[in-house]
């Protein structure tokens, strides 16, 4: 076993263990320019820099893939982040509970129903959520 000499890292050969030595825990001198990554040598900085140049890119971010079923994963989650929309604002939530935080932080609104309408009072919406419940 090779054991690294900066950490409790062992490696089945001399090889990898260069390799350890070179990812984390040598200074990290080449910057990219499409982000703030820094890579500990040129040619992981080629690797690093095909995600912002290559695959296939969201409509909605931008951000690139390699193949449609890696984006079609990735959309899946601006599926679930635009469920709840802040009504005065239009910010997006993942969660009714973030949008209601968000909504009685910045606007003074009382508490939010996952379909979006606000009320004064944790009585007056558990009242309409059921209703809401009943009608969806």
């Amino acid at each position: 076993m090779y054991q690294c000499a900066d950490c409790e890292s062992a490696f089945n050969n001399a090889g990898d263990l260069s390799c350890h030595i070179t990812n984390v825990h040598k200074v990290k001198h080449v910057k990219c320019k499409h982000c703030n990554y820094k890579a500990a040598s040129q040619a992981h900085m080629c690797l690093h820099v095909q995600k912002h140049t290559s695959g296939i890119k969201c409509s909605k971010c931008q951000k690139s893939y390699p193949s449609k079923h890696a984006l079609e994963l990735y959309q899946t989650l601006h599926a679930v982040r635009e469920k709840f929309v802040c009504p005065v604002c239009e910010v997006v939530f993942a969660t009714v509970n973030s949008l209601h935080i968000h909504t009685k932080g910045k606007h003074g609104s009382g508490y939010v129903c996952k379909c979006g309408s606000t009320f004064p009072s944790p009585v007056q919406r558990l009242r309409h959520t059921k209703k809401c419940a009943q009608d969806g």
